[in-house]
């Protein structure tokens, strides 16, 4: 029979076991279970998926009154009826023929440190807490953080047993520092509740808020802390004024830890102290000088160390470096006196959003069809929002004051509200109104810092500020009230402390932005567009020969600067300042040499013959200067791009094209006019798409290089040969941009204008053995616009032919580095063909062949670095084929394989964004596979370290929109799988739903890659599986099927793969005629 120790409760899926009351509790009804009945569900609770005999359970709950097992086998059946189970296809209960009974659905136990009034109502108002933080008052409805409040109690317990008992809780700006430790911890505390084997309970408590640290002697602020205490209503420190015992703490520190000892000797037995909260710590490292500052450390070291109080600090953990400036907060550090308090997960969100609602009698709302109901519509969003906590309960709490009667939070009021984001807008404004004038004006001063946008991209983003860009004092309190009301967060950026918008939300919904936006769009991006010139010069140390010369960008610059200052930094000031400076020297030396000129004309008559010679003179040697610059730049081109260092010529961007361009030909020679032409391909690949990114230099180099080689193509004296192989360059890069852009129309016009010229060069030129190389990439390119175009067949041939030209030309020059590679690239992008056609085994055979050429090249010339990238896309190609033949485990290989090889290459150049944004991509793709081997415990965790890397990478995504895209939506298929392995079904279907969203936004933005369409496949791999398990996935067939038929018209584009047939298969059901077939379907 029951006993005090089984008086406990356990949540059932969606049923509470209410074990001291005998019930079970759902948002809908309340089932009483007889006492008998009981008894076995808190048995199988606490023996969760083992096979329990029917002679246990007679045991352990009718002890010897019963015989034979037919009352287990009733009690059973009463059980199941209450849970609405079945024995056929059981939810809760499993029935184990000829051994016993199994729970199989997933239970949590209602811990102690956890939610402590849950069994009476909650009658106190609103269970949420809006923007305040939740106290001990309202520790009935902190929900969600059990495992963080355990983990706080071991840490302080830990110290304590170590002699120095303070424990530093890090976390973000609005994660919850204040309500864990008032809401969570202080209550156990208080209740003398012991986890494990420690012992640790207060007596009483005080916060001591460091905010006010600015206007109140520090001293003063921690006697008034220490006042506070009191056992059983007597005052611990009596006799004292604040004054007094500020005084004695700055000069008689042992006279306060005696008299200290004195108060709690009363307390000695039941092993009670006090707990001084220092919240807020950050402040003192802003606000305190060092004189005031370190003395007072001093003084809380050696309370600390007297070992009769207990310590709380919270700081924020962009504070940290400030934080180890000071030993006290770093002691014990390696010995677990940190704890980083990490944001809640969805199961932690369900629980903070459902249970204080259950407790006050709320109860959430459907939509329209009654399918979805409000709190997973409200888990999702706050799972995928930064910074959601602070949000998610302000938005609660307005749910709660729009509440229908009988406490229904509803759906239509959640749309009314605008969602989180919504919530957002509506409480930044608020926020800002009530700050002071003089704060609220300097927030449009505030704006430029924190929004970037570009001319490829005009979508604005948000940008890191640092500290340093901060110009008064005024907008420094503007940010910092920003923080306090989480609409900023802070990190340690390029090694500053930095701010940035917390919510991208804002930027989309916050009318006030986007008014200012509007306004100041094209503003923004000449802004933006002039950064990169003053970073290059900041970078060479302000050097007068990075100034911006005279032309479009600087008077753009000039005049926007003009008309909103506000917008530029002092830097940016006098750069500007200076290179009209420079111009205004060089014209006024112009001028001046115009007046002399007249001044001197009739010496000029007289000097006339020797003047002439003088000028043929100059005007050869700026030639000759033309000459040497537009040979050097071809040379040193071809020296940097095997070694992957194409960016130091970045910086060649415009001034090149005013050197090199659009000057006259007269009496230059046609291979120097063909240099000029090639230094210009050259730099429209530095500032391509796979380079800087600057497209329109480099569309105006390929213009003035194609207008240059077009008056070359009649003159006479033209060597055909570097002719056709520049014509060609330059058709490739223009076709590459338009491929990187997804213009796949413009890309294959300019590809075939590439293969064009490669044939009338061959024409030209029968024996010339480039010729024949050249049009093997010609080929090679035509072939993966079909692959992106998934014209797989098309593509094939492309990619044959490709790779007989190249094998042909290997043949005539072996050992031909540049060949080699050619054939690598074909036989690679031959693979990938091969893969999406379902003929994996061939795809393997040419990626193992492709890998083994691609390494040779690298032992041959280990220093040039552009190897590394190749190494890394051959193991791609490979671990794509051995993932269609099913041999997972070698896939793995080959990608983890992959990202060392990509990893190297980052290493040796940071500044190919990228590449770094390649790398995340395929972190993610590795998890995918891992997903079909590793237990959901490994891939979690490998989840999380991504979520780290693409924080650590996000400049790098920022500039690669698809892969950004791509990469996220890998993650949420992940999350996927994971909430399959874990049984979390109403999560599982939210992360369905957000990735099938995000595929579909993928696909209208951009032309769809083989890659989407697996990736496609694969989530209806996963859809299906849930649909086959998930308790309530009954109702939702009808819906899923159409989703399903919508990704099986996508997937028809790449029928052949083996994922892709696998998933349609498994789709099938949902072909059939009848909703009864559909439904059995997924039986």
């Amino acid at each position: 029979m029951l006993t005090e120790k089984q008086e406990t409760c356990f949540l059932l899926e969606h049923w509470r076991v209410n074990v001291a009351a005998r019930q079970l509790e759902s948002e809908e009804c309340t089932v009483p279970l007889e006492p008998l009945v009981m008894a076995i569900l808190h048995y199988l609770c606490t023996h969760p998926m083992e096979i329990v005999s029917s002679e246990t359970l007679l045991a352990e709950c009718w002890g010897n009154t019963a015989a034979g097992d037919n009352p287990v086998h009733k009690a059973i059946a009463v059980l199941r009826k209450a849970l609405g189970d079945s024995s056929r296809s059981p939810r809760y209960i499993e029935t184990i023929r000829m051994r016993g009974y199994r729970l199989v659905a997933r239970v949590q136990l209602l811990s102690e440190y956890g939610p402590r009034d849950y069994l009476d109502a909650w009658g106190r108002g609103s269970p949420f807490m809006g923007l305040a933080s939740f106290d001990s008052q309202h520790a009935g409805v902190f929900f969600g953080r059990d495992g963080a409040i355990a983990e706080l109690y071991e840490r302080l317990a830990q110290q304590l047993s170590r002699g120095f008992p303070m424990v530093v809780v890090l976390g973000a700006s609005g994660s919850g520092k204040t309500s864990l430790v008032q809401a969570g911890l202080i209550p156990l505390l208080q209740q003398k509740r012991a986890l494990r084997s420690a012992e640790l309970a207060i007596s009483s408590y005080s916060v001591l808020d460091l905010a006010d640290s600015e206007r109140e002697d520090l001293f003063c602020l921690m006697a008034g802390s220490m006042l506070d205490w009191d056992s059983h209503g007597q005052a611990i420190l009596s006799g004292y004024s604040i004054d007094d015992l500020a005084k004695q703490l700055r000069d008689d520190m042992p006279g306060v830890i005696r008299h200290l000892r004195l108060g709690l000797a009363p307390l000695r037995e039941q092993s009670a102290m006090p707990l001084l909260v220092l919240d807020s710590l950050e402040s003192l490292f802003t606000k305190a000088p060092p004189s005031v500052l370190e003395p007072w450390l001093v003084a809380l070291g050696d309370l600390i160390r007297s070992r009769l109080i207990l310590v709380i600090a919270l700081c924020r953990n962009d504070f940290y470096a400030s934080l180890t400036q000071h030993p006290i907060f770093m002691e014990d550090k390696t010995a677990q006196a940190h704890m980083d308090l990490l944001p809640p997960n969805f199961e932690a969100l369900a629980q903070i959003v459902r249970l204080p609602a259950q407790a006050a009698g709320l109860h959430y709302g459907r939509d329209p069809s009654g399918l979805q109901r409000l709190d997973d519509r409200i888990c999702g969003d706050a799972l995928h929002a930064r910074d959601s906590l602070p949000l998610l309960q302000y938005t609660l709490q307005t749910l709660y004051e729009a509440q229908e009667p009988g406490g229904l939070l509803s759906w239509a009021a959640y749309d009314a509200l605008g969602g989180l984001e919504g919530a957002i807008t509506t409480r930044a404004e608020a926020i800002l109104n009530s700050l002071p004038e003089a704060q609220q004006n300097a927030f449009p001063l505030l704006l430029p810092k924190l929004i970037s946008t570009s001319a490829a991209d005009t979508t604005p983003t948000a940008r890191w500020c640092a500290h340093t860009e901060l110009q008064s004092a005024i907008e420094q309190s503007l940010v910092e009230a920003l923080v306090e009301a989480r609409l900023l967060t802070t990190a340690q950026y390029h090694g500053a402390r930095s701010f940035r918008l917390a919510h991208e939300a804002l930027l989309r919904r916050w009318q006030r932005i986007i008014n200012w936006l509007n306004q100041h769009k094209s503003a923004l991006i000449i802004r933006d567009e002039l950064s990169s010139w003053v970073n290059r010069w900041l970078a060479a140390e302000r050097a007068k020969a990075f100034l911006l010369p005279n032309g479009q960008t600087l008077w753009k610059a000039q005049s926007t600067k003009e008309q909103f200052p506000f917008l530029f930094t002092g830097e940016m000031g006098e750069y500007l300042r200076l290179s009209c400076s420079s111009i205004q020297r060089r014209d006024w030396l112009r001028r001046s040499a115009a007046f002399g000129a007249i001044c001197l004309t009739v010496l000029a008559v007289l000097a006339a013959v020797r003047y002439a010679r003088v000028a043929e003179m100059a005007e050869h040697r700026e030639w000759q200067s033309r000459r040497l610059s537009s040979f050097m730049l071809g040379e040193l081109a071809d020296r940097l791009r095997p070694i992957g260092k194409l960016d130091l010529l970045e910086s060649v961007g415009d001034e090149g094209l005013s050197v090199l361009g659009a000057l006259p030909m007269e009496n230059e020679a046609p291979q120097d006019v063909l240099q000029r032409a090639k230094s210009l391909v050259v730099i429209a690949e530095v500032h391509s798409t796979r380079g800087k990114g600057s497209i329109a230099t480099a569309i105006r180099s390929l213009d003035e290089a194609d207008r240059l080689l077009a008056l070359l193509e009649a003159r006479q004296g033209v060597l055909l040969g570097d002719y056709y192989k520049i014509l060609g360059a330059s058709a490739f890069w223009r076709g590459q941009i338009a491929f990187d852009q997804g213009n796949l129309p413009e890309a294959e016009k300019a590809m075939l204008a590439y293969r064009d010229a490669s044939l009338r060069w061959q024409k030209a030129k029968p024996a010339d053995r480039d010729a024949g190389k050249e049009l093997g990439f010609a080929l090679n390119s035509l072939g993966s616009i079909a692959v992106r175009g998934m014209r797989w067949e098309e593509a094939g041939r492309y990619f044959e032919s490709a790779l007989a030209a190249k094998q042909a030309a290997l043949a005539a020059q072996p050992g031909d580095a540049e060949l080699i590679h050619g054939v690598v690239n074909a036989q690679s992008w031959l693979s990938q063909s091969k893969h999406a056609l379902g003929q994996d085994e061939q795809a393997l055979a040419l990626s193992d062949a492709a890998l083994k050429l691609e390494y040779g090249l690298y032992q041959a010339k280990p220093d040039e670095k552009m190897r590394l990238h190749e190494l890394a896309v051959m193991n791609v190609r490979r671990s794509e084929a051995l993932t269609g033949l099913g041999r997972y485990d070698e896939a793995i290989a080959a990608l983890e394989q992959g990202g060392a090889w990509l990893t190297q290459a980052v290493e040796n150049d940071r500044h190919n964004l990228r590449w770094r944004a390649e790398r995340v991509h395929l972190a993610a793709g590795l998890l995918l596979i891992r997903l079909e081997q590793d237990p959901a415990r490994s891939v979690r965790s490998e989840l999380d370290s991504l979520h780290v890397l693409i924080d650590t990478e996000a400049e790098a995504l920022d500039k690669q929109a698809r892969l950004q895209k791509e990469t996220l939506i890998r993650m949420a298929v992940i999350e996927v799988g994971i909430g399959l392995r874990e049984k979390q079904w109403d999560f599982t279907k939210v992360q369905i739903d957000t990735s099938s969203k995000m595929l579909d936004e993928l696909l209208r933005q951009s032309n769809p890659s083989w890659q989407n369409i697996e990736l496609i496949a694969r989530l209806a791999l996963l859809h299906k599986q849930w649909l086959r398990q998930a308790p309530a996935a009954a109702q939702a067939v009808g819906e899923s099927c159409q989703q399903i038929k919508i990704q099986d018209r996508q997937m028809a584009r790449l029928a052949n793969a083996a994922i892709v047939l696998k998933a349609r298969n498994a789709a099938s059901p949902c072909f059939a005629k009848s909703p009864l077939a559909q439904a059995k379907g997924f039986e």
